[in-house]
């Protein structure tokens, strides 16, 4: 057996709520990594969920707020929970992810837009 094959296997024991072939983490890096493309950087010291929170008024609309927060929650139930998730808690981490980045890049769409750059993103941030 190979040294990635088994690395693979490795990986499925370790996270035995995964029934996908992505990393538990995969999803919300995608949205992480929409979200720093706009000027939103996740601290070094920020677990996701503090990130987000931090930035969610700045960025996401109060109707886009649920669903940050089903994103948060399946998320640490599939990285961290002890049991694995549903195949419908996959589907709803998928969907709520590409939802939230579509509205991150359609300005028409939901997200704030203090700055008036047509980004759909208000880069505003007071504490910085």
């Amino acid at each position: 057996m190979r040294y990635c094959e088994k690395s693979n296997l490795h990986e499925q024991d370790h996270y035995p709520s995964a029934p996908f072939n992505h990393h538990p983490d995969f999803y919300i890096r995608k949205l992480e990594k929409k979200l720093a493309r706009s000027g939103f950087e996740r601290k070094p010291h920020e677990t996701y969920e503090q990130f987000f929170i931090r930035i969610k008024e700045k960025t996401f609309s109060p109707q886009d707020i649920p669903s940050l927060m089903t994103v948060i929650r399946i998320h640490k139930q599939l990285r961290f929970g002890p049991r694995p998730i549903s195949g419908n808690d996959l589907a709803i981490l998928e969907a709520e992810t590409d939802r939230l980045i579509q509205k991150l890049s359609d300005p028409g769409r939901s997200v704030r837009d203090k700055s008036g750059a047509g980004t759909g993103i208000d880069n505003y941030d007071p504490g910085s």
